[in-house]
């Protein structure tokens, strides 16, 4: 029996041996498959790496052909308006300005019109009219956004009578384009004679329009204006009441009373026409 007691115990550990040594061995294995993994994930950040950085210097370079892109087109622009500044560049400009929004601030910071709240210009025009008649050149400019491509405006304003009479003789006809701002202000205006450009159409609408300015037609609408402004002074005075010191006041709203004398004369004068058979 003691001979099969030691004969158990040597085969248990031999077996015990065995399972240790394959024991070291799947421990060895996996020590291998660890420092393998630990390689590929090394591999795989150094690609991350070298991916970022070549995504870095992409973007960088686009940053820089993009920006390459838009001084090109900025130059072309300049390039293209060069003819323009020339040409104005020998108008005079007594506003002293800056170089990038020429003379917005000169605009900007002008008393405001009292009740309007809005920039006095028509003494800005009026002042600027007169230093242009005392140079000698009758004429003058004003900038806004001189050098900045879609904001670039320019206006040239002529105050001279000789000057304004050679502008809308008939040698002048279509030399001179009458601008955007005739564009942007067509739904207000309409596309009639005032809006239209010098051409053919323009020649037609002013031929339909000729009769309307003769002498006698013009004494008419002086005449018919008088009268129809004279009762609505009537009627304020109406409204108004005497005051104890011979004056009268009353509320309203002019735009409105404009607005309605407009229409009175209007009326006023094709009545007067139809009534005279002179429409037909």
């Amino acid at each position: 029996m003691c001979a099969g007691a030691t004969f158990a115990c040597a085969v248990w550990l031999q077996a015990l041996s065995a399972a240790s040594s394959a024991g070291g061995a799947a421990a060895a294995a996996a020590d291998e498959a660890s420092a393998a993994s630990a390689a590929s994930v090394t591999a795989i950040g150094s690609a991350a790496s070298a991916s970022g950085a070549t995504l870095g210097g992409s973007a960088a370079r686009a940053v820089v052909m993009g920006l390459a892109a838009l001084l090109a087109l900025y130059l072309g622009w300049l390039l293209s308006q060069l003819n323009r500044f020339l040409t104005l560049n020998k108008i005079p400009c007594h506003l002293p300005g800056t170089w990038l929004a020429g003379n917005a601030w000169d605009l900007a910071s002008l008393p405001k019109v009292r009740y309007a709240g809005k920039p006095d210009t028509q003494a800005l025009f009026k002042t600027q009219a007169q230093l242009a008649l005392d140079s000698g050149h009758g004429l003058f400019r004003i900038a806004l956004f001189r050098y900045v491509p879609f904001l670039s405006r320019e206006w040239v304003v002529v105050a001279d009578w000789e000057l304004a009479k050679e502008l809308l003789s008939q040698g002048s006809f279509g030399t001179f384009d009458k601008g955007s701002m005739y564009k942007l202000a067509s739904p207000l205006i309409g596309h009639g004679l005032l809006a239209q450009p010098d051409g053919a159409e323009w020649k037609q609408t002013r031929r339909m329009v000729s009769p309307g300015f003769h002498p006698r037609m013009l004494r008419l609408a002086v005449a018919v204006a008088v009268e129809t402004t004279a009762a609505m002074c009537e009627r304020w005075d109406r409204n108004g009441g005497g005051g104890g010191d011979g004056t009268s006041c009353f509320q309203s709203n002019l735009p409105d009373e404009m607005l309605r004398l407009t229409i009175d004369v209007l009326g006023a004068k094709s009545a007067y026409l139809l009534r005279c058979h002179i429409l037909y």
